[in-house]
Order: structure tokens, then sequence, then C-alpha cells
């Protein structure tokens, strides 16, 4: 049967080197979300090879599945070998269903779509806060005259945009979404549906916060 989430979470970790927190915090936000076991052993394999302890939530699971494993070795189990599959993997024996493998990896895939997304739209956020990039139907003049205070102005015939206009949020699905061989309507959910659960950390937030009038104030 699939994976469900923990009645648990676990906490993000505090850790100094960021490339390795973020992997990390990466595999912990998969399985808060949906439970699949696959995610913290990606958090063991990934503190194995950097010579990190596991995180308190992690040791605790990790424990429980060696003690039960252990206990069938002790109480000579019948047929414990079947049962290892799921005791290892937090999974129901069933005949049907998407396997926790094809699971894990379907919410890597969008994880890693989530992101693209994120990153686009906010190299485009930091372009305009910049200066790098305009809003479409603005430009900056070379010699100022007839801006407005801010040097933002309307488009007209006698002025050449010296700045690359920022992409909509609906090119970047599309941009993503061949990345990625989906559809756009994939990609906006996806998108739409995490950035509804990040808060304060939203991209609509930030960008509600920081857009005045065609130009990013920091």
């Amino acid at each position: 049967m699939p994976s469900q989430p923990p009645r648990r979470r676990i906490s993000p970790v505090s850790i100094d080197r960021l490339s390795i927190k973020q992997s990390i915090d990466t595999e912990l936000a998969l399985y808060n979300r949906t439970g699949n076991m696959l995610a913290l052993w990606a958090v063991v394999g990934i503190c194995a090879r950097k010579g990190l302890p596991l995180p308190p939530g992690v040791r605790s699971r990790v424990l429980k599945i060696a003690s039960k494993l252990l206990k069938h070795a002790d109480d000579n189990t019948l047929r414990a070998r079947e049962l290892v599959a799921d005791i290892v993997l937090g999974t129901r024996n069933a005949s049907s269903g998407p396997s926790v493998f094809n699971e894990y990896q379907l919410e890597k895939r969008n994880a890693a779509i989530v992101a693209r997304v994120r990153e686009l739209l906010m190299q485009d956020l930091a372009g305009l806060s910049g200066g790098k990039k305009v809003l479409p139907g603005h430009s900056r003049t070379k010699n100022g005259r007839g801006s407005s205070k801010s040097g933002v102005t309307r488009k007209s015939r006698a002025e050449v945009p010296e700045l690359p206009a920022i992409r909509s949020q609906t090119a970047i699905y599309g941009e993503v979404a061949k990345e990625h061989a989906v559809t756009p309507q994939t990609v906006k959910r996806l998108f739409e549906q995490d950035d509804r659960e990040a808060g304060s950390f939203s991209y609509r937030t930030i960008r509600k916060n920081r857009y005045r009038g065609g130009i990013i104030d920091i």
C-alpha cells in the first residue's frame, strides 16, 4: 500500500555546510510529506558518506528497524526473510498499487520541478532588484530623458530598451515542462501547491513585498 505521512515530523537539521543541509532537508521534507522510507535511507547515505551523525528523528527510526530485525532473529521467526522488505521500507505487503520505489522517484521528480520553477522566478526577481531586467511594458532610457523619478518609463518609439524583460510565470512553466517532459499544467499545479504551503517564504509573498510599479524595491 502507498506510504503514509508520519505521525511525528522530523525537523530540519542544523549543519553549517549549506549544500549538505539542503540535501538532507530536502529528503526530510519528502519523508514528512509522504512517509516514504527511501527518503530516510537517503539521509542515512548522505550522513555516512560525509561522516556526519544521523539526525535524532532518523536515528530513532533506524533504531526501531534494527530492533525489529534482531527480534526476529532472537525469536527465530518463521519466514522472517519475507518480512524484511516491509520492515526496512515501512510498507505493508500489497498485490497492487505503486511501489515505494516508484513513489519515491515521482516525488523526487516533482521536487526537482518545483525547485527549478522557483530558481527561474527568483532569478528574474533578483534581476529586477539589481536593475538588470525590466517588467514587460517598461524600459530604461539611456539618457534618462522623459523618465520618471525611478528611471522607469513607458515604452515609446524613441526609446530603445537596454535591458531584457522578465519572463511570465506561464513562460517559465512551459520552459520547465520541456526540461522534464511533462505538461505546463503539471508544472503549474505542482508549483502552486508547494507555494501555498510555503507560508511567508512563498514566491507570491516575496514578490508582493518587493514589487512596486515596474521595479523591485530592496
